[in-house]
């Protein structure tokens, strides 16, 4: 049963795909676990949760009510493949006339003031929490508004080991050497003016030799954090390292994405010092499906003339299950690589017995990625570090 229902479910994501919704192998998978955890005779349990899970936004929402009509309650064909009529007409039409009478006394009410932030529930409003009242846990989550601010949670397990790691990704990667002479203890060079200057302490007579050279450029890092479902979880383990990595280097930049960029740098600055940052980001930027490609490309056109030069790392950490265009993923993957020093691409996949970078996403990236390594090598003592210096 449990292999004719994935059957099923996996070709309404392809139907969503090809009717514009961005839905991956990822979002599919997440479908499938959210299904096992809801009463799935009840269609609104069902409904609602495939409805959280495979949309990120008012518009999808709306295509997916139409296809989910099409291919849940009547023989849906397309290409030679029937959809599966589910549930009856008539426990629908009670549901969408349930659902109208819901949204007519949500519209003639007035409009009151949101809940405080920091909660899940803090992106509905009061009108819509009213009309979620009736409904499960997972028809509520529905209603989630992904223009409305969210809080991601930065945890504090593991935050002396991660703290230890950034510390020594900071001081052990050294770059190429600067252009500038500096006073070194092991100079290849003798420096002529600080010698005499030093000899004047002894009445004039040169006991040794001040020496100076050209040392290794500090690194500068750029962190682009897939805040998307299907990084749930790990997203803040990397929030967490962003964090400890701006307290050990000098200069970090921090950004977050799922289908838009976000940069987080200045809420990293605001709380140097203090305790962990309280980040506000949108429902686009975290949360919701991935688009790696079209961040990545907005990270470049926006910021890559200013933070990418031959002193840049470049760490991005993603599962590389992209539902957007890979095109946009190629070109800015190639920039990045020509203009920075080198890039780092955490997979929390690699960890997994088995697993191939097979998704298109990830297959594109790979040529330009110096170093593909699991989130667990955080921990690991950073051996990796060869590989770039």
């Amino acid at each position: 049963m449990y292999r004719v229902l994935s059957g099923h479910i996996l070709r309404f994501c392809r139907h969503l795909r090809q009717n514009g919704v961005n839905v991956g192998p990822g979002e599919a998978m997440d479908a499938l676990r959210a299904l096992e955890a809801v009463d799935m005779a009840d269609e609104r349990d069902f409904h609602s949760a495939l409805r959280l899970v495979l949309c990120s936004n008012p518009e999808e929402q709306e295509k997916f009510d139409r296809i989910y009509r099409l291919y849940f309650h009547s023989q849906y064909k397309k290409d030679g493949e029937t959809g599966i009529p589910l549930f009856s007409e008539e426990a629908h039409t009670g549901h969408e006339k349930k659902k109208e009478e819901l949204t007519t006394q949500r519209e003639n009410g007035k409009r009151q003031e949101r809940q405080a932030p920091g909660s899940a529930f803090a992106a509905l409003s009061n009108d819509k929490m009213e009309e979620s009242k009736g409904f499960s846990l997972s028809a509520r989550l529905a209603l989630y508004d992904v223009s409305s601010p969210v809080t991601p949670r930065i945890p504090q397990e593991k935050e002396a080991e991660m703290l230890k790691s950034a510390r020594e990704l900071s001081h052990q990667l050294r770059l190429r050497k600067s252009r500038r002479w500096k006073p070194m203890k092991h100079g290849v060079r003798p420096d002529i003016r600080k010698t005499f200057r030093r000899s004047v302490a002894y009445g004039g007579e040169i006991l040794s030799l001040a020496r100076k050279g050209k040392p290794p450029c500090q690194a500068e890092f750029v962190l682009l954090c897939d805040g998307s479902r299907s990084m749930a979880g790990i997203a803040e383990m990397m929030l967490q390292f962003a964090w400890a990595l701006t307290r050990s280097a000098k200069r970090v930049e921090t950004f977050l994405f799922s289908t838009h960029l976000k940069r987080v740098t200045g809420q990293f600055k605001l709380a140097f010092g203090k305790t962990r940052p309280k980040l506000s980001v949108q429902g686009t930027e975290w949360g919701g499906s991935t688009r790696i490609g079209e961040s990545l490309d907005a990270f470049v056109s926006r910021y890559g003339s200013r933070l990418l030069n031959p002193n840049t790392i470049v760490i991005i950490a993603s599962d590389g299950l992209d539902t957007g265009g890979i095109e946009e993923l190629e070109v800015a993957m190639r920039i990045i690589r020509r203009k920075a020093a080198g890039v780092i691409w955490l997979n929390p996949l690699l960890s997994l017995p088995g697993y191939l970078p097979e998704a298109r996403g990830m297959k594109t990236a790979l040529p330009y990625i110096d170093v593909f390594t699991s989130v667990d090598s955080l921990f690991s003592g950073l051996r990796w570090l060869k590989s770039i210096r």
